[in-house]
């Protein structure tokens, strides 16, 4: 049993492995198609993503590019900038 165990949990793994590249290619074809930096990709991708795996080092990295690279004239950039500076402050929350 405690084999079949391991077993489930190295699938779960590489599943899950697999699952987060497909998720980084997507990101990459965002920012390709945009130009070159899609906020709400990169906030979107930290939030679920970066979260999920417990990386806050490249979840902060993220949120800072995001407030760095936004357009203080574009609505949308505003809307992602506010979220990227509400996740800041639930940093504590998001990462144990």
């Amino acid at each position: 049993i405690l084999e079949l165990a391991n077993q489930y949990i190295n699938f779960i793994n590489q599943f899950q492995d697999i699952h987060l590249e497909i998720a980084a290619d997507y990101l990459q074809k965002a920012n390709i198609a945009s130009g070159g930096f899609h906020g709400g990709a990169e906030l979107s991708f930290a939030e679920t993503v970066l979260v999920k795996t417990q990386n806050k080092e490249a979840f902060m990295e993220k949120v800072q590019a995001v407030l760095n690279n936004q357009s203080k004239e574009d609505v949308a950039d505003i809307i992602v900038a506010e979220r990227a500076q509400w996740l800041l402050s639930r940093t504590g929350d998001l990462f144990y």
